[in-house]
């Protein structure tokens, strides 16, 4: 039935789901943030908190596991909290805090308020111009800025919008076929 569709209207689509394809009209008129200005946030790092061994002993368990994570510390599915101290102070004598391997560093938020996932020690981040705490994993904010201009939290501008794209030529007829073939009944016959 197909074929005959393409015979009697003379066209050149090999498929009814090119037809379909072609004929999505765009999703939205608005556009998010250009890339120049979106290149032009600022990166900071995400410095975890450090504590020494008595700190580390006034925490629960649950707080020592969360602060694993944040420096990126496998558990081993341990809940001793005496081992947990343990790794814990091990990882923070061997290692360099987040705030001599980068310049720009922070240590609070503590997590996207886009995702809400914890930030993770010297994990790079995204923080917009209107505020210094109004920082977010550069995937999430990337995500929320094709689409809009403003920051998610406080509404302010973050830059210029990106220019739409200019409609294809060849979507303009399909959409039109499409939507006088749904008209006509035809393409509802053939699904």
């Amino acid at each position: 039935m197909l074929q005959q569709l393409d015979a009697v209207l003379e066209l050149q689509l090999t498929t009814l789901a090119d037809i379909l394809a072609t004929s999505a009209p765009a999703q939205s008129t608005s556009t998010g943030l250009c890339k120049e200005d979106f290149d032009q946030l600022r990166i900071v790092h995400f410095a975890g908190e450090r504590f020494g061994a008595e700190q580390l002993a006034s925490l629960g368990v649950h707080e020592l596991k969360r602060l694993m994570a944040v420096h990126s510390i496998a558990s081993a599915g341990c809940i001793e909290k005496e081992h947990l101290i343990d790794v814990l102070s091990e990882h923070f004598a061997t290692t360099c805090p987040a705030c001599e391997r980068h310049e720009a560093v922070v240590s609070q938020p503590a997590q996207c308020s886009i995702c809400f996932g914890d930030f993770v020690d010297g994990e790079p981040l995204r923080q917009l111009p209107c505020s210094d705490m109004h920082i977010f994993h550069e995937a999430c904010i990337k995500q929320w800025l094709d689409k809009q201009t403003s920051c998610p939290l406080c509404r302010e501008p973050c830059g210029a919008a990106a220019p739409a794209p200019a409609p294809s030529p060849v979507e303009q007829p399909a959409a039109f076929l499409a939507d006088s073939l749904f008209a006509q009944g035809l393409l509802a016959h053939l699904m």
